[in-house]
């Protein structure tokens, strides 16, 4: 299938591009699945990305 597609599927996000993975999702609300398919990755390459950065900033989702 990544002969069909034209590209070969990446199989980690680089540190610069899960921080903007996890931006987009965090703060501007973007769907990891949408996130995943502009990367190239699988969509639990990018939930893993999200989680991290989220622990390591003790990101709660609910703000007030």
């Amino acid at each position: 299938m990544a002969i069909a597609r034209g590209f070969e599927p990446k199989t980690k996000l680089e540190p610069a591009e899960q921080l903007t993975c996890a931006y987009f999702h965090l703060i501007c609300g973007m769907a990891q699945q949408d996130l995943a398919s502009l990367f190239r990755v699988n969509s639990g390459r990018v939930n893993e990305a999200v989680t991290a950065v989220r622990d390591a900033l003790e990101y709660d989702e609910v703000q007030t």
